[in-house]
């Protein structure tokens, strides 16, 4: 089986893994054989409906010429049972001769094995070949391209509601989208916030970037505001404002507050007074000794206390 890659990068390799370099390097033959594998119905075609596609320069009879060489070069290049015709007038590929991709992904696509679909695309079809004098070629070649990116994107919105995806995963699906709507704001925006949910804001200021220099500089136009706002959130986050430009927030000193301040100095000097009264008198007790000349001495002492505010600021206690 002959493997025709046309999603992206055009190959064509035979099962073994060789290049079919000759036909490669044939732009219109490359070409007639991408449309009998891939056009649809996929079945025979007639040969007077080829001729205006690839040949519209030429009389019929020289556009036939041309068909019959063609078709014989792809013989002689791929295998004499490659090409088949019935009768005299259509012209097909033999069945199961061919392994295509942008067959087999619109089978997917219908199958809805959106996976698998994602897998198979690449990029447009036949990326970088032009077929030169073949405008109802290039016409067909656009709207195959156009149906197929529809399917592309039908087929990862499919793997965006499944539920049951990972984060990273729909990451990796979002950013497919991005790529392949890249001036899509809402996409833009949906992928930043999903690079946010997974720790990823320089990823997800990285596509705001891209986002806005595609729009300013393609189209001239302003970005997406909620684009913008979100960027500015997530490099707000990323770069706190310093330590000593943080708002402190002041003690509250209400009585119903969770924090009290009291000015302990009052009571500190009050209970330094009592103290110093008390030893006074055991002082004054122990000197005068037992009985009554002891509490005649007692009584004959007087403690003098001076007025002050706060013993914390060197008030003086006098004793006389």
């Amino acid at each position: 089986m002959i493997e025709l890659t046309t999603l992206g990068t055009v190959e064509l390799r035979s099962k073994d893994g060789e290049e079919f370099r000759s036909v490669l390097v044939q732009r219109k033959r490359l070409a007639l054989l991408t449309y009998l594998v891939v056009a649809r119905p996929r079945a025979f075609h007639r040969r007077d409906s080829l001729l205006p596609i690839f040949w519209p320069e030429m009389t019929e009879p020289r556009a036939r010429h041309a068909l019959r060489q063609s078709l014989h070069f792809l013989r002689q290049a791929l295998g004499p049972d490659v090409i088949v015709t019935r009768g005299g007038e259509e012209v097909g590929v033999a069945q199961g001769a061919f392994q295509c991709d942008a067959v087999s992904f619109e089978a997917h696509v219908s199958a809805g094995n959106w996976e698998e679909a994602v897998h198979l695309y690449n990029g447009p079809m036949l990326k970088g070949v032009n077929v030169s004098q073949s405008p109802d070629f290039d016409r067909w070649l656009d709207a195959e391209r156009g149906r197929l990116s529809d399917l592309y994107v039908k087929a990862l919105d499919g793997l965006l509601e499944t539920k049951s995806a990972s984060p990273g995963k729909t990451v990796q699906w979002l950013r497919k989208r991005a790529e392949h709507d890249a001036y899509n704001a809402g996409i833009t925006l949906r992928l930043m916030r999903a690079l946010e949910a997974v720790h990823d804001r320089p990823g997800a200021l990285h596509q705001a970037r891209a986002y806005r220099e595609l729009v300013e500089g393609d189209l001239g136009l302003e970005p997406d505001p909620r684009i913008t706002a979100l960027a500015e959130r997530l490099a707000n986050d990323a770069h706190p404002p310093p330590h000593n430009e943080r708002q402190t927030h002041p003690v509250d000193v209400s009585p119903t507050g969770p924090v009290r301040v009291r000015h302990y100095g009052r009571w500190i000097g009050m209970a330094a007074v009592l103290l110093l009264f008390v030893f006074g008198l055991i002082y004054n007790f122990q000197a005068s000794g037992r009985g009554v000349a002891g509490v005649e001495a007692v009584a004959r002492t007087t403690v003098i206390v001076a007025p002050f505010t706060n013993l914390s600021d060197s008030a003086g206690l006098y004793l006389a």
